[in-house]
């Protein structure tokens, strides 16, 4: 779990380095330092996202073997996850060479670091959905976990880096402001992503309510919903403070360092699911009707028996009995079946060749044996039998502490209500963005004629 955390954080807060570079005002020497310190957090995140993977791939070499070291080296080109380790670890080593090289280059080519920037991002987000619960899902729900994770990197990384490198340093507070106020659309939309996708990635993941409220992914997947929902408010806090007649310069620190811990959390949550097993087992789920079936021959007839639900307790057997010889030498008159108990009981007829029965008598799980004997007129009576197994009663025995009903039929239209509300927000975040840039400009205007 230290390792993926370290991964999530040192990949996310790369991202959001390079994205405050990129809310910068571009060719002005006043931000040369800030620029500087940017990309010297982004190399240090990208470093801990590096080793962060090797931490990981060590530990999981560790439960096969004391010689940790050489049984990584066979894991990496041996096993399903080390093609998207090795691309995970490639675009984070990538992460720190771009950085360094803006660093020593002093000035940074904004459209082909953009190219590179989303490559290694796209990369690196793929990478990890693969390395996750869904690598052997679909691509459209390994699409959506692409895009759930690149929304919670871009937006925690760049809240957790702007908090740390921009936020409450003196002579940079105009400046923070400024990014902060760019990044409110970006913010918004990766919020819409991240909850969006979400909830279809928890539809999947989380069998039904007793799995969400029970489980142990369930628990950890609740808490980091309200760490989401606790940043959410923070960060509307901070629009706030940001745009509008009313803005309180004051009310943005704090805003944003709590916004700050809290997708701090959301990290750590997340590092928790990937490595907690998923709650989408049987345990979670309505026991399913065991239907058994098998065949049987007696004499010149042949047919079928099918037992329903095949769990201690009333048990329907339907027979079904078809005469091989044509003309049949005679109709079948009646059928009687035995169980191994020494009651035996009589069908009366369900259809031209099928028999149904209801019985009490199959009452404990285990091995039992079926007799089935067909009575015809002139005709010696057939009989066959067969064995047959039924579960013991203690296997579905469970009862539902809150519900065994799937998030499914739920995650689906909440995802779409959250889409629509989120492109609103966007709306409502562009409007108030633009005036902003709108009652600045005329007061530059005012200042400078003044």
């Amino acid at each position: 779990m230290l390792g993926q955390g370290a991964v999530y954080l040192g990949l996310g807060g790369w991202i959001g380095s390079m994205l405050l570079l990129f809310l910068l005002r571009p060719h002005d020497d006043g931000r040369r330092v800030l620029r500087a310190r940017l990309l010297r957090t982004g190399a240090v995140l990208a470093t801990v996202g590096l080793f962060g993977g090797v931490v990981i791939m060590l530990v999981r070499a560790a439960a096969f073997g004391a010689d940790v070291v050489p049984l990584a080296w066979q894991l990496i080109p041996g096993s399903s996850a080390g093609p998207p380790w090795v691309a995970r670890e490639t675009a984070a080593a990538g992460m720190v060479v771009v950085s360094v090289a803006a660093l020593r280059r002093g000035s940074l080519r904004r459209r082909a670091t953009a190219v590179v920037v989303s490559v290694l991002a796209l990369v690196a987000a793929a990478a990890t959905a693969l390395l996750g619960h869904l690598a052997r899902s679909g691509p459209l729900l390994l699409a959506t976990d692409v895009v759930h994770i690149l929304a919670t990197m871009t937006w925690a990384g760049t809240v957790i880096v702007a908090g740390a490198a921009l936020v409450g340093r003196r002579g940079d507070r105009e400046q923070a402001r400024e990014v902060l106020r760019r990044f409110g659309l970006i913010a918004t939309g990766a919020l819409t992503l991240l909850v969006a996708s979400g909830l279809l990635l928890a539809g999947d993941r989380v069998a039904s309510l007793d799995a969400l409220l029970l489980s142990t992914y369930g628990r950890i997947l609740l808490l980091k919903a309200g760490l989401v929902a606790v940043a959410a408010l923070a960060g509307l806090v901070t629009t706030l403070s940001l745009h509008g007649r009313h803005r309180d310069p004051g009310r943005t620190r704090p805003a944003v360092r709590t916004e700050m811990m809290a997708l701090a959390g959301v990290l750590v949550a997340t590092a928790g699911l990937v490595s907690t097993h998923q709650a989408s087992g049987p345990q979670w789920r309505p026991p399913e009707p065991v239907t058994a079936q098998n065949s049987l021959t007696a004499d010149d007839l042949v047919g079928t028996v099918d037992v329903r639900p095949n769990l201690p307790g009333r048990n329907f057997v339907t027979l079904s009995l078809f005469d091989t010889r044509r003309p049949a030498p005679a109709p079948i008159q009646a059928v009687e079946v035995l169980l191994r108990a020494p009651d035996g009981t009589v069908t009366s007829p369900a259809g031209p060749s099928s028999y149904l029965l209801a019985t009490d008598d199959l009452a404990t799980g285990g091995p039992w044996t079926i007799t089935v004997t067909a009575v015809r007129p002139g005709l010696v009576p057939a009989t066959a039998s067969l064995d047959w197994t039924v579960p013991p009663a203690a296997v579905f025995a469970r009862q539902p502490v809150y519900s065994w009903s799937p998030l499914t039929a739920y995650t689906g239209w909440l995802a779409i209500v959250v889409l629509l509300v989120g492109g609103a927000a966007l709306r409502l975040v562009t409007r108030r963005t633009r005036r902003t840039r709108e009652r600045e400009s005329v007061s530059a205007a005012a200042v400078s004629r003044s």
